[in-house]
């Protein structure tokens, strides 16, 4: 009992490097995404789309399948158009510097002063690497990356049964950017 506490808890060194090293390299990236989620109060929701960042904190995240959203990040402040509902929010970037995606991603290069971080395996014997935030929150994050440790899956774990897990594609480090990449289009207005 004791040696599989130790072994949970206990990451060899090299791969704790590891992985603060994947997510440090992250500093400019693209990606596509599937995502799902869930929650025990509602029928599991599907999205799919792309996620280009640039740290420090700037993000796109635009959704081509199921939500129809386009949320961008400028840094400073972050920005969230809803098709359907075509509504614009807007709210200071500061506020947002603790939800998951956003303190990986986008501020990704001090990962220990934020997680704690463990492994275990899953029952197919692959590495998950679980990320337990220091302050009092209620989630956890697992990754799982891929054999070139870009990040492969990202489960956001809630303490109620509800969460979300991206899956990964298509990753490309230091993509070319337009200077327009994180403004968000002025024809995306609120109906008034």
């Amino acid at each position: 009992m004791i040696w599989v506490w130790l072994y949970l808890w206990q990451l060899d060194p090299a791969v704790r490097m590891q992985v603060l090293d994947s997510i440090a390299s992250l500093s400019s990236f693209q990606v596509e995404f599937e995502q799902e989620t869930y929650s025990d109060y509602f029928d599991p929701t599907q999205a799919a789309g792309s996620l280009i960042v640039q740290r420090p904190g700037k993000m796109r995240m635009e959704y081509t399948m199921g939500e129809r959203r386009l949320a961008i990040s400028d840094g400073d402040v972050f920005k969230e158009y809803d098709y359907d509902a075509e509504t614009l929010n807007e709210m200071d970037q500061a506020d947002l510097q603790e939800e998951p995606l956003v303190r990986i991603f986008l501020y990704g290069d001090s990962i220990e002063e934020f997680f704690l971080i463990d492994r275990f395996q899953d029952e197919q014997g692959e590495d998950i690497f679980r990320l337990r935030p220091r302050n009092a929150t209620s989630y956890t994050v697992e990754l799982q990356f891929d054999k070139t440790w870009q990040p492969r899956v990202m489960h956001v774990l809630g303490e109620d049964g509800d969460g979300t897990r991206f899956i990964f594609s298509t990753f490309r480090l230091h993509p070319p950017l337009n200077a327009d990449t994180f403004i968000m289009p002025a024809d995306l207005k609120s109906l008034e």
